[in-house]
């Protein structure tokens, strides 16, 4: 998204699409609802927006991400 657009956004000139919010916070790692209403994450909320973009990951990104998620919770179990 080229910056010209974001200051649109910022300026209420424009409103993002459904979608555009959802790349957003995906690419943001945050909730759609931290950015149309300035809310906190919780952590699980955090956690489904990062495990959602671990969905647009190839096969071998995936498995990287599964293997470190299996790392971490043999760790700390």
């Amino acid at each position: 998204m080229h910056i010209t657009q974001i200051q649109r956004y910022e300026n209420g000139k424009s409103q993002p699409t459904l979608e555009i919010i959802k790349k957003m916070a995906v690419a943001m790692t945050v909730s759609a609802d931290q950015l149309l209403f300035n809310e906190e994450a919780d952590t699980n909320l955090k956690l489904k927006v990062q495990f959602e973009a671990i969905k647009g990951f190839n096969e071998e990104q995936q498995n990287v991400a599964s293997e470190v998620i299996d790392a971490l919770i043999l760790k700390y179990q």
